[in-house]
Formats: structure tokens, sequence, C-alpha cells
């Protein structure tokens, strides 16, 4: 745990707790990539799994930990995580959603059906690599993150954790008044993420950003709460979300 690692460095309890954030652009800084404390073996609170739906933790031994009768927000430890075997679900897909918040929660309401496996997550945590390891690999994967250009990097690294596709959800560049202005810093991202190959599908939401100079609408809280109560959750996306193919995603990407 976090509090261990600190003591072992010869701190306070608390002293890596409440310096993660600057210790976290530190890393970044060092290694040149989003960098968490989880990549350097140290557990946090993000090395808690945050999920909404119907959720199994199988173990060698045969015996199971359920979730399925729990609404809205559900947790597993990682350290329950690597001992299962593998992990099982009903849901007919899984949505990793940025905002743990307010659109987590919003999503987990609203997904009366429970037909989707939301997981709440920025940077994957080890919690979070080890359910994409050992969830059904035909389970369809999307992502709903923030579009700026930590939001695109966030979905790259998703796809990098797992070779399972992963699809972004509501993510397009959207214009905005007195949007804020692209940092060199972002610049730089973006221009990482263009040359990329497994991001070549974003090309159109990243060069629009870059062009304008600007973050656009960025934020998801902006779309507001969902408006449907099962997938896709919001008017207007259902002919794109019926299909699993970036193609789909591309062609509704100006509507």
């Amino acid at each position: 745990m976090i509090r261990d690692a600190s003591t072992a460095l010869g701190r306070d309890s608390k002293c890596l707790e409440t310096q993660e954030k600057p210790l976290t652009r530190a890393l970044e800084g060092l290694f040149g990539e989003e960098t968490p404390l989880e990549a350097l073996g140290i557990q946090t609170r993000n090395s808690v799994l945050h999920f909404s739906g119907a959720l199994e933790l199988v173990f060698e031994d045969g015996t199971r930990h359920q979730t399925g009768l729990l609404r809205f927000e559900s947790t597993f430890p990682v350290a329950e995580i690597e001992r299962a075997v593998r992990m099982e679900t009903t849901a007919e897909r899984l949505l990793t959603v940025e905002n743990s918040k307010t659109t987590f929660l919003q999503l987990a309401r609203a997904d009366r059906a429970r037909s989707t496996l939301l997981v709440a997550t920025s940077f994957p945590s080890q919690a979070v690599r080890l359910l994409l390891e050992k969830l059904p690999p035909g389970l369809p994967h999307f992502h709903f993150g923030d579009t700026d250009p930590s939001g695109w990097d966030i979905l790259r690294r998703l796809r990098e954790t797992h070779p399972r596709p992963v699809l972004p959800f509501q993510m397009r560049w959207r214009p905005k008044k007195d949007a804020v202005p692209l940092s060199s810093r972002d610049q730089q991202t973006l221009t990482r993420l263009l040359a990329d190959p497994a991001m070549s599908d974003c090309h159109a939401p990243l060069t629009a950003m870059l062009e304008a100079g600007t973050k656009g609408d960025y934020e998801q809280e902006s779309l507001g709460a969902p408006e449907l109560e099962k997938w896709p959750f919001y008017a207007g996306s259902l002919e794109w979300c019926e299909s699993e193919s970036v193609g789909g995603w591309s062609t509704s990407l100006g509507e």
C-alpha cells in the first residue's frame, strides 16, 4: 500500500499520499510518458477496481465472488483480482469511463437493463489492467473520456494495455467559444498521437483540435446526464453504437 511505501522510504505514512500528483508529474517528466505510482509497484487508492454491473471473480478452487445483485458502484481490491483465474460478466459490453465522480455514477444509475459493465478509469491502474486481462476476450470494449489531449492519450494507453479493440464512445472534438488554448505540451501529445498507428482511426478529431489550437468543449460532463435508460444512453448515437467497427464511428463523426 502507498502508506507502507512512504514509511519504507523513511517518511511519514501519508507523505506519498499527499504528494501523489506532483510525484506523478515528476515521473512523467523522467520517463517521458504518463507514469502512475502503480507502474512502480506502489498500490494506491487507484489499485481498487471501481465498477457497476454484473461481475464475478472465479478462483482456482472453483469458488466465486459475485456482485451481480449489487446496484450502482461496487469495488474489488487488486489482491482479489490477482487471485482470480478469470472474470465473468453477463453484460453485453464493457464501457470504461474517465470521470468517476459524475459521469460514471450517472451512467450507473441510467443502466437499468444492466447490459453494460461500467468501469471507472483514467490511465489504467493495475486493477484495470488485470480486469482487461481476465475478462472474456470477445467482450466489446468502448471508452468514454474527455476529448482534450490527455483524454485521447488515455484511450491510447487502454489500447496499448490489451490487444482487445477499444472504440471511443461519444468522443469527438467540439468547438467552444473562449476554449482553453493548447499548451506546448498538449501540442506535443497531439503530434505523438497522430504519429501512432494505433490511433489512426482518431485522426479527424485530433487534427481538428490541433488546427483549432484549443481543447474545445472537451469535458465529458458537458454532454449532460444520460437521456436514455439503456445503452447507448445518449439520443442520436444509436446508429453509431450499433456498429462495432472503427469505420462506424468515423462515419458518424460529423453528425
